[in-house]
């Protein structure tokens, strides 16, 4: 009798399958907050790093509330991820802008310029897979986080391949049928953190919450 009133009301596979549909209903949340915060377009790397550390601190290791988590990973890059993203933006301009020129050309489609400019957009689109994760969930200094974006990206090219692959199906997908922007800016960061984590891990010997606990 003792026994089985100390079972599971749902037992151990009902308790997982709800587990699973809370994290599902995280994802959706961080999600659209994903999107709020990415409406001014120069917080999209701000509001990435802040899902990051959310999905890490309150869905993998249940810490904090998503809210009050992903409140103060914002507050505390705030003033790093901005200025970033601009410079990103910049990049990127300079990148599309020869890409154009390229293809435009009098003489003829620039095949070689037009190549390094799709390239280098590739590995820059890398370098940002893995700097908004490493800048919402660890304390580093802005040169540590370059280098180790760039260590990591050069280092772990199948992983980046990944990342960037899944990103662009993640992009097509929400093209295709735009209601996926509710669950693809979480699910992709989930996949994120089972993809980073154990490089991340290799590499990092410091604290990772940039984000105090209550």
């Amino acid at each position: 009798m003792d026994s089985k009133k100390n079972k599971p009301l749902f037992g151990e596979k009902g308790l997982k399958v709800i587990e699973v549909i809370n994290n599902v209903a995280d994802l959706i949340v961080l999600s659209l907050l994903w999107l709020l915060f990415s409406l001014p377009v120069v917080t999209i790397g701000l509001a990435t790093a802040a899902v990051y550390h959310t999905v890490v601190q309150v869905i993998c290791n249940g810490k904090g509330t998503l809210w009050t988590t992903f409140i103060r990973s914002i507050r505390e890059n705030l003033r790093h991820a901005i200025p970033i993203q601009i410079g990103i933006y910049i990049l990127y301009g300079i990148l599309a802008l020869e890409c154009y020129l390229s293809y435009t050309d009098t003489r003829g489609i620039l095949i070689v310029p037009l190549i390094c400019g799709i390239f280098l957009m590739s590995v820059l689109k890398a370098l940002e897979l893995y700097l908004y994760p490493l800048l919402g969930h660890y304390v580093l200094t802005v040169g540590q986080l370059f280098v180790m974006t760039l260590q990591v990206v050069i280092l772990h090219i199948a992983r980046s391949l990944i990342l960037l692959v899944a990103w662009l199906i993640g992009v097509a997908a929400v093209v295709s049928y735009p209601p996926l922007i509710m669950i693809i800016p979480g699910a992709f960061t989930m996949l994120s953190y089972k993809i980073c984590t154990p490089v991340f891990e290799k590499y990092i010997r410091v604290e990772s919450e940039t984000v105090p606990q209550e």
